[in-house]
C-alpha cells in the first residue's frame, strides 16, 4: 500500500476541535509577555535614573572642588600680600624712616624686646639658673650617672 500525502489513516484534528480552554491561555499569555514588557521597561528606566542621578552627583563634586580650589588660590594671594606688607615693613629703610618721622631715640633695647625665631633669648636671671655639666676629668661618667632616663 502505498502512502500519499494527505491520504494517511490517521484522523487529523480540526482547529475546530482545539480544546475550549484555549482563550484562557491566551490571556494568560498575553497578561505574562506584558508583565515581563513592563518590567524589563522598568527596570531599564531605573537604571537609566541611576545613571543620570550619578552623573548629577559627579557635577555637584567636580563644582564643590572648583570652589574649594578658588578658596586655595584667594588665600594664597593674600599669603602672599601679607608677607610682601610684612617684608615692606621690616625693611631697615622703612623702619628708619619711622624713627625720623617719630623722632624716637635711640636707646639699648631691653631683653624683653627681642624676638629671634631661631633662639629665645634668656633673661638675666633665667641664664644664673642654667647649670652647666662639669668638664673635669673623670666628670663625663658622673654627669651620665646623675642622667638616668
Amino acid at each position: 500500500m502505498k502512502v500519499y500525502p494527505g491520504t494517511s489513516t490517521r484522523s487529523r484534528r480540526s482547529k475546530s476541535s482545539a480544546p475550549s480552554g484555549r482563550s484562557n491561555n491566551t490571556f494568560f499569555v498575553y497578561l505574562t509577555t506584558l508583565t515581563t514588557f513592563v518590567t524589563v521597561i522598568g527596570v531599564c528606566g531605573l537604571f537609566f535614573m541611576f545613571y543620570m542621578s550619578l552623573i548629577q552627583e559627579s557635577r555637584n563634586i567636580d563644582q564643590k572642588i572648583d570652589n574649594v580650589k578658588s578658596q586655595i588660590a584667594d588665600t594664597n594671594r593674600s599669603i602672599k600680600t601679607l608677607e610682601d606688607e610684612y617684608a615692606k615693613l621690616s625693611n631697615l629703610t622703612h623702619i628708619s624712616a619711622k624713627i625720623r618721622q617719630f623722632r624716637l631715640p635711640l636707646v639699648e633695647a631691653g631683653h624683653h624686646q627681642i624676638r629671634n625665631r631661631e633662639m629665645e633669648i634668656l633673661t638675666p636671671l633665667q641664664a644664673m639658673q642654667v647649670r652647666f655639666p662639669e668638664s673635669r676629668r673623670g666628670s663625663v661618667a658622673r654627669n651620665n650617672h646623675l642622667r638616668r632616663y
